[in-house]
């Protein structure tokens, strides 16, 4: 009798002791992820697209204060071109930007190469400032494409003008002599620029200095 309540004691003790032992063993699994174990992020993927843009119609491209533009379209009629934009400034004096950018002073059409036809187009850039900068330009098209002609930049207190022959363009800018302020130069510098059919370009004509009018010598 005694041996079977040892025996049955010892049973007991032996299945606790498995429960007891498997408890573990699942409190265990649990606290390192268990059945459910933490989710994991996944690796990052670096993907490069590459995007090919069309090549423009024709580029036009104008050197001097980033005045240029590569995504010209082709144009059949100087007077549709849009210059402000083409040039990257202000459409005037008082528009948005023009402090930054300069603005369009002018833009007028003539015919320098003897076409019969004002198929030129002269468009002046003004910089804002003490300096009152010029920068201008001769435009054609040739082909659908805007060409330029003649491109003269940073030109201080530059002016130009029709020649007399109504066939060249006079550029006039101040010489001034050692003290003399902004607004009055004792001098003045004249470059006729001049159509030339061999060469199929404006070349330097002619050059002078003669004094300012108005200003004591």
């Amino acid at each position: 009798m005694k041996s079977s309540v040892k025996s049955r004691v010892l049973i007991i003790t032996a299945i606790i002791a498995i429960f007891a032992a498997a408890g573990a063993i699942l409190l265990l699994a649990r606290s390192r992820g268990g059945e459910n174990p933490a989710p994991q992020l996944a690796a990052t993927e670096t993907v490069t697209k590459t995007v090919t843009v069309p090549a423009a119609n024709t580029t036009a491209s104008v050197p001097g204060q980033g005045h240029q533009r590569s995504d010209v379209p082709q144009v059949s009629d100087l007077h549709s071109v849009d210059w402000p934009t083409m040039l990257g400034v202000a459409p005037d004096a008082n528009s948005p930007g023009a402090q930054q950018k300069g603005f369009i002073e002018s833009v007028n059409y003539h015919d320098f190469t003897g076409s019969g036809h004002n198929d030129q187009a002269i468009v002046q850039v003004r910089q804002v400032g003490s300096d009152a900068t010029l920068d201008y330009y001769i435009f054609t098209i040739s082909n659908g494409d805007l060409k330029a002609l003649l491109q003269r930049t940073g030109i201080s207190h530059g002016q130009v003008k029709l020649g007399p022959d109504g066939a060249s363009l006079i550029e006039t800018s101040p010489v001034y002599a050692a003290g003399e302020p902004n607004c009055c130069p004792s001098n003045l510098q004249n470059i006729t620029w001049t159509w030339d059919s061999g060469s199929g370009s404006f070349v330097k004509s002619h050059t002078e200095i003669v004094p300012t009018p108005g200003v004591s010598q």
